[in-house]
This record gives C-alpha cells, structure tokens and sequence, in this order.
C-alpha cells in the first residue's frame, strides 16, 4: 500500500505539477522537459498539468476523508512524498483546493 501510494502521488500529484511548472516558468525556456535534448514550452501543457494537479488534489483529499495518513495507519514515505506535493504546488504558486 505505501509503494502504491506513493507512486500515485508521484504520478498524479507531482509529474502533474512538474508540466505545470516547466512548460510556463520563463526560467525553462527551451528546458521543459528533463533530459539531454532541449524542448520549447507548450502551454496547452502548462494548462494539462494544472488542471491534473488540481484532480489530484481533490481526489487525494477525499482519499484521506477519515483516514490520519495517506497509506496506512503510521506515518510512512508516502506521507513525505504527498508534503513534497504540497510544498512544490506551493513553489509553483498552484493553489491547493
């Protein structure tokens, strides 16, 4: 359950923001994707990735209705992995619904 957990909030929460982030920040520029080759922002990307992020944030919101901590009943690296979520939307100046 922590595996799978994390990977959804790495998947939906953090990849989301990351398209968010890269494809309209003017400091990637020509950078927004990871790797060797260079790759010009695409918008209708930035907008994807906002719009994700927010379902995720949602979702994972209602997932948590009830429950103290994402996967289990202790505190594991999925719960670092969702603060790491939070703090990068933060950073990218997404709101959090």
């Amino acid at each position: 359950m922590v595996v799978q957990w994390n990977a959804i909030v790495e998947q939906g929460g953090i990849s989301a923001l990351a398209d968010a982030f890269r494809n309209s920040n003017p400091a990637f520029a020509g950078r927004a994707a990871v790797g060797p080759q260079n790759y010009d922002q695409i918008s209708e990307l930035a907008e994807r990735g906002r719009a994700r992020a927010e379902a995720f944030f949602n979702d994972f919101d209602r997932h948590l209705e009830g429950r103290k901590y994402a996967a289990t009943e202790d505190f594991t690296f999925a719960d670092i992995t969702a603060q790491v979520a939070v703090d990068f939307a933060r950073m990218a100046r997404h709101g959090i619904p």
